[in-house]
C-alpha cells in the first residue's frame, strides 16, 4: 500500500493534470501516509491488530518486523542487540484470550535491556525472555510432549537444551557451536528451526555445516608450539621487570583473536593478581562483537579439546578420523580411540577420555 501511493504522487507531479484531479491525488497520498504511519506506530499496531478485520496476517514475526532488536550469534552465544530501541516499548497483535495471539515487549533500565516475546498459535506456543539477569530462556509448548523444548543460556556459563515434556532430555554445552558439533542432528531438526522462526533466514545448518568443514581444515595443524608461547607470555605478566610486563602484553594482544578464548580457559587460581588483571584487560580489549563466521569460531576452536572429543562421536567416519588425529597433536601422543571401532567399543573409549580430558 505504501508503494503504491508513492507511484500515485511521483504520477500526480510529472503530469499535467487537472485541479480536480490532482485535488483527489492529494487525499489517497494523505490517507496512504496517514496509514503508514500507523502501522509503523506501536501503540496504533494495537489498536489496528485488535480490529476484527480480514486482514491476512504478516508472514514475520513482530521482532523481524519492528526491528526493535535483532538476534545474533557472538561467540557462540545468542546477542539481543537493541540498535534500533531507544526507548521501551511494546506493541501486541491479536487479543491475549483469543488465538492467534502475538506481544513484544522491549524495555530499557538504564543500560540493561529487556525483552519478552510470545507467539501463541492454536497448534503451539513460542516464548522468548531477556530477563534482569541477561539470561535469555526461550520455550516452545505444543498439543505433542515430545515437541516441548526449553533452550536456557545464562549470562555467563553453559548453555542447556531440554527436549520433550513427560520424559525430557537435557542437553548441556560451552556455547552453541559446541552444542551443533556434539547434537547435529538434534540441533538441525529441533533448535535451528525454532530460532529460525524468530529471525528467519538465519541459515544456522550451513553456518554449522560450515564451522564443521573448517575445523576439518584445521586438523592436524601443530598448536602446541603456539599455545607454549602463548604460555611463557603469560608467565611473563608477572615479571618483575616492568618493561617484560609490557612486551608480553603487546604480544599476546597481537596474537589477535584466537588468543582470547585460550586466556579464558586459564585457571584463575593458577595466576597472581597481576595477571590475572593484565589478562583481563587484554580480553576485554580484544573484545570483537561482530557476529560468528566459520573462520572466526575454528580460531577458537582449534585447540579446544571438548569440541574436538564431541566430533569423536560423529556419524561420519572421516570426521571420527580428523578428530582424531588432532587430538593426538592436542594431547602430543596417540589416541586411545579406534574410529573404525564398534559403536559399543567407540562409545566405552570416548566416556572414559570425557572423563580424563572433557572439562
Amino acid at each position: 500500500m505504501r508503494g503504491s501511493s508513492t507511484d500515485i504522487a511521483r504520477g500526480s507531479i510529472s503530469l499535467r493534470l487537472c485541479p480536480a484531479t490532482i485535488f483527489f491525488a492529494t487525499l489517497v497520498l494523505l490517507h496512504a501516509t496517514q496509514r503508514a504511519t500507523a502501522q509503523d506506530s506501536p501503540a496504533s499496531a494495537t489498536s489496528t491488530s485488535n480490529n476484527k478485520s480480514s486482514e491476512r496476517k504478516p508472514e514475520r514475526n513482530l521482532i523481524s518486523r519492528m526491528a526493535w532488536v535483532r538476534m545474533e550469534i557472538v561467540g557462540g552465544r545468542i546477542a539481543m542487540l537493541g540498535h534500533r530501541c531507544g526507548q521501551s516499548r511494546i506493541v501486541q497483535v491479536g487479543e491475549p484470550n483469543e488465538l492467534p495471539y502475538e506481544q513484544l515487549s522491549v524495555q530499557l533500565q538504564t543500560e540493561t535491556l529487556l525483552l519478552h516475546y510470545e507467539d501463541n498459535q492454536t497448534e503451539r506456543q513460542i516464548k522468548l525472555d531477556l530477563d534482569d539477569q541477561q539470561r535469555i530462556t526461550l520455550t516452545r509448548t505444543g498439543s505433542s510432549p515430545s515437541a516441548d523444548l526449553k533452550f536456557s543460556q545464562p549470562f555467563r556459563g553453559p548453555i542447556t537444551l531440554t527436549i520433550g515434556r513427560d520424559s525430557p532430555q537435557t542437553y548441556t554445552a560451552a556455547t552453541l557451536w559446541h552444542l551443533s558439533l556434539a547434537q547435529p542432528q538434534l540441533c538441525e531438526e529441533t533448535l535451528f528451526p525454532l530460532l529460525e522462526t524468530l529471525r528467519p533466514h538465519w541459515q544456522l545448518k550451513e553456518l554449522s555445516n560450515g564451522i564443521l568443514q573448517e575445523l576439518r581444515s584445521q586438523a592436524g595443524r601443530d598448536v602446541l608450539t603456539e599455545r607454549a608461547q602463548w604460555r611463557d607470555w603469560v608467565a611473563q605478566l608477572n615479571s618483575d621487570d616492568f618493561q617484560e610486563r609490557q612486551l608480553a602484553d603487546r604480544r599476546l594482544r597481537a596474537a589477535g583473536q584466537g588468543v582470547v578464548a585460550w586466556l579464558q580457559r586459564l585457571d584463575r587460581k593458577s595466576l597472581t593478581p597481576e595477571q590475572a588483571a593484565r589478562i583481563q584487560d587484554i580480553c576485554q580489549g580484544l573484545a570483537d562483537l561482530s557476529t560468528d563466521s566459520p573462520q572466526r569460531v575454528a580460531a577458537w576452536m582449534v585447540d579446544d579439546r571438548c569440541a574436538w572429543l564431541a566430533l569423536l562421536r560423529h556419524d561420519n567416519l572421516d570426521v571420527r578420523v580428523d578428530a582424531t588425529n588432532h587430538l593426538s597433536v592436542l594431547f602430543g601422543k596417540p589416541l586411545a580411540f579406534n574410529p573404525i571401532g564398534d559403536l559399543s567399543d567407540r562409545e566405552i573409549q570416548l566416556v572414559q577420555l570425557q572423563k580424563r580430558f572433557g572439562k
